[in-house]
């Protein structure tokens, strides 16, 4: 429904915003070792962005000493510090203003410069509870 503003004398007829939703999940969530201290996530944009292009991602690397969380806006962040061998599993969800998305996540064993990666399908995705 349109909506009326008078502004200085000046009228203006103008539409409402369409209310933004909450992301999809990233996409093709990969982990990449770089080092026996180091590993690097990378994944794909979400195939819907909510109505609202302005998304970053919260990204929470757990195992080993603990767990790390930051908000990146980049598709890639590199976690260093690591300990081999050691289990790590990254957990991505993409943030709008409307909200989070599902979580997606994968996890690696980490041995000195080689790895074993396990994907996982996002934990609200219609097929996770026949996993």
């Amino acid at each position: 429904m349109p909506s009326v503003v008078v502004l200085w004398g000046i009228l203006s007829v103008y539409q409402n915003p369409v209310p933004h939703t909450e992301p999809s999940a990233p996409q093709h969530l990969t982990i990449a070792v770089l080092s026996s201290s180091s590993l690097t996530a990378e994944w794909v944009e979400p195939a819907d962005d909510g109505g609202d292009a302005a998304i970053t991602y919260t990204i929470t690397l757990q195992g080993g000493p603990g767990a790390t969380t930051r908000t990146v806006s980049s598709l890639r962040t590199t976690f260093t510090g690591l300990e081999a061998p050691n289990t790590y599993t990254v957990t991505a969800a993409a943030v709008n203003r409307a909200g989070t998305s599902p979580t997606v996540e994968e996890t690696i064993l980490h041995t000195s410069g080689s790895c074993f990666c396990v994907p996982f399908l996002p934990t609200q995705h219609p097929l996770h509870p026949l996993i």
